[in-house]
């Protein structure tokens, strides 16, 4: 039994390692600030769409706001802004954790099965162009999800109104 205590104490030791090497990753730090911002921005959202004070039409004016606000932190001047700034938080946080430099990830060929031409596939030569392309899909994603609650609201809207008027046409009809 005591054997299998310490067995799990070095499990745990490694596990916490693992994690911490982790942690230690420009991808992660990368990560973190870019979650960061977007969960900020969205918080600020739906924040206001939760107060009791709010309207529909505040509230689709609101999701408009920071619909065009995430379109604007797409932009590359946006991202190299983000990129200088993580750059320097990196070097300040060097020197109380070692955060390793961003890299290339490994060039991998795509399976024959998933290939598509006879063309050599294109790898990525810049750092920040793969951190770029990262940054672009999750404010893209973000995008796309709040779009697609603002026309979901839209349609709701409209369905309603339908079926008021359709009452409306079929108690005059009865009448």
């Amino acid at each position: 039994a005591e054997a299998k205590q310490i067995n799990n104490d070095s499990e745990m030791r490694a596990r916490i390692g693992g994690v911490a090497k982790q942690m230690e990753s420009f991808d992660f730090f990368f990560g973190l600030e870019l979650g960061r911002i977007v969960f900020s921005m969205s918080d600020n959202l739906s924040k206001a769409h939760q107060g009791s004070s709010i309207s529909a039409s505040e509230g689709q004016s609101l999701m408009k706001m920071t619909l065009v606000a995430f379109q604007a932190i797409m932009s590359k001047d946006s991202f190299s802004v983000f990129w200088k700034t993580i750059e320097r938080k990196r070097q300040l946080a060097g020197k109380a954790v070692l955060i390793a430099d961003p890299s290339l990830p490994r060039q991998r060929k795509v399976p024959k099965h998933l290939e598509i031409g006879s063309s050599a596939p294109e790898f990525a030569n810049i750092v920040e162009d793969v951190y770029r392309k990262a940054y672009c899909e999750v404010i893209d994603f973000v995008v796309q999800k709040i779009g697609s609650i603002r026309m979901a609201i839209k349609c709701y809207r409209n369905w309603k109104s339908c079926c008021v008027i359709r009452n409306v046409s079929w108690r005059i009809i009865v009448m």
